[in-house]
């Protein structure tokens, strides 16, 4: 989407459904990318994609000539809507492009770690932690709504994949290492 020129719209799963449909309508969403059981539960409209069809992933699959320039939208995420509805912030390809470059200079990114993102799709920590890692050569492991809350699951997938790297607030980082999986 970002190299074709197109902007996107993160929308977590876990909204409620009067306010994905209020997302998708406000940011007058073209297509929508889900799975099919969230579309089913959200009645989402008629332009979807569903990740489960196979069709999806035919066609050409050589690298994309990028044609997105710094002035074009990248994407819009939506505020928490705590004084009425969310609000859509638009960001550019510029502005993302200057705090990855930000980040990078402040820290150490190698390309043979693999760090844990926690972070929900819809906030703008997301980018921090899948975006910039993946541009920097780096594996990310996208951890889910378990993850975050039972830090034994956390513990365990931390292990698992051999984490070296993640962002966390302090209040989950003291539920990590209360925990015996989490102190290891």
């Amino acid at each position: 989407v970002l190299k074709a020129g197109g902007a996107y719209v993160p929308i977590d799963p876990e909204f409620p459904s009067s306010r994905i449909a209020y997302m998708l309508e406000d940011s007058e969403a073209a297509v929508l990318l889900t799975r099919r059981e969230l579309a089913e539960e959200h009645h989402c409209h008629a332009n979807t994609l569903f990740l489960e069809d196979a069709a999806l992933y035919q066609g050409e699959s050589s690298n994309l000539e990028t044609i997105a320039r710094p002035e074009h939208l990248a994407y819009v995420i939506y505020t928490s809507g705590s004084t009425g509805n969310p609000k859509g912030v638009m960001l550019q390809h510029r502005s993302v492009l200057n705090f990855i470059t930000g980040m990078r200079e402040v820290i150490d990114f190698e390309a043979s770690q693999t760090m844990l993102s926690l972070t929900t799709i819809s906030f703008d920590i997301f980018v921090l932690e899948t975006i910039l890692p993946l541009l920097g050569g780096m594996t990310v492991v996208l951890g889910d709504s378990q993850h975050q809350v039972n830090p034994q699951a956390l513990g365990e997938l931390i292990t698992q994949h051999s984490i070296e790297m993640l962002q966390m607030t302090p209040s989950r980082l003291q539920m990590l290492l209360g925990h015996e999986a989490g102190s290891r």
